[in-house]
């Protein structure tokens, strides 16, 4: 058997049997979500927005404490 004949045996084979599942790609079965990396996005967003308002709070402490170091001085 020529591997020209053996290649049209395989394909003409798997169109027969509709697919080869074990071939197939598992983000077919990904929901979109996942697919697309939403839920690791808005983890990495959350992450970032908690570290800004932490300096954000802190920054505002160190102000409002010069603030009154200059008062009562």
């Amino acid at each position: 058997m020529k591997p020209l004949d053996s290649a049209l045996f395989w394909i003409e084979f798997v169109m027969r049997h509709k697919g080869a599942a074990h071939l197939r790609t598992e983000s077919d079965r990904l929901p979109w979500y996942s697919y697309h990396s939403v839920d690791v996005m808005l983890f990495l967003a959350g992450i970032t927005l908690l570290i800004f308002m932490t300096f954000a709070a802190l920054w505002d402490v160190a102000v409002v404490h010069r603030i009154l170091l200059n008062k009562t001085n």
